[in-house]
């Protein structure tokens, strides 16, 4: 929130790091906080006023990547969160003084390594890990899963990412997020893989079902290229496909045929001399 570093330090030091520590509680009580005065809080009723303003803290239909990392390293090093986040493009997220900047400038690849390793250790301590993971199934839950259903129930890698930037409000720093998440929290993987149904880490069905009816549609499919040649309109495989599986009665939701295919890594889907949509193996 921008608060004097005397007063951020006396809420800190009583487990006071997040928005949810002041609102909605009565601030006065912070009074007998150890180095808190009057002035301090009318510092921080004010800061948080102005902070709050236009903003929701009820139920949001955006992420705020930005103050969701400030909430992880608020009570961290900064010159050592400093060094690690710039292999992550994220640095200057962290204000520091010119002697700082110099003294980081002059480290060597050793001290800088063991910087990288230390701010590691403080970004995995117990419970960050866990909370962030927990966080992040819920934004899948409620931001993420919603939008694949409306899309078929299926998006690629790219569209994913693309959407969580689209929802994150200010700095464009949701892919870069999700790079620092995934080699921290999530074992190198995606974010999302094991929350969504993960087709070789290039396209994701909204749940298992969805996957099982993709699966088949690829499966049928691929039993009409007889021949590492062999290229179909797209319009007509759709309609090939269709209508083989309506005399089984068997049929999907409008659409998902066509998506399945457009999607899938097994196949390529360009236009042809005429401009028609032609699909062949990929």
């Amino acid at each position: 929130m921008g608060l004097a570093k005397h007063a951020e330090k006396c809420l800190i030091e009583q487990g006071k790091t997040r928005l949810k520590d002041l609102i909605n509680v009565d601030l006065r009580s912070f009074i007998f906080f150890k180095g808190m005065g009057q002035g301090h809080l009318e510092e921080i009723k004010q800061k948080l006023a102005h902070y709050l303003n236009g903003r929701s803290i009820q139920k949001r239909s955006t992420i705020d990547f930005y103050a969701w990392i400030r909430s992880l390293i608020a009570t961290l090093e900064r010159k050592k969160i400093y060094v690690l986040f710039d292999a992550y493009e994220l640095s200057e997220m962290i204000t520091l003084s010119a002697a700082e900047v110099m003294e980081v400038r002059r480290l060597s690849s050793e001290k800088r390594q063991e910087w990288v390793q230390e701010a590691i250790k403080m970004l995995t301590a117990d419970g960050v890990k866990s909370s962030v993971i927990h966080d992040m199934q819920s934004i899948v839950s409620i931001l993420i899963k919603p939008w694949v259903r409306e899309r078929d129930g299926l998006a690629s890698h790219t569209e994913l990412e693309e959407r969580l930037e689209q929802i994150s409000p200010g700095q464009p720093i949701a892919k870069k997020t999700l790079k620092l998440f995934s080699e921290l929290y999530f074992e190198g993987e995606f974010p999302l893989n094991g929350q969504l149904e993960s087709v070789d880490d290039v396209l994701y069905c909204v749940d298992r079902s969805t996957r099982e009816c993709y699966d088949e549609i690829i499966q049928r499919a691929s039993g009409y290229f007889y021949k590492a040649d062999v290229r179909y309109p797209l319009e007509q495989l759709v309609t090939l496909l269709e209508r083989e599986m309506a005399l089984e009665w068997h049929g999907y939701r409008d659409g998902l045929v066509t998506k399945a295919l457009r999607l899938s890594p097994k196949f390529r889907v360009r236009k042809g001399p005429t401009h028609q949509l032609m699909i062949a193996l990929a």
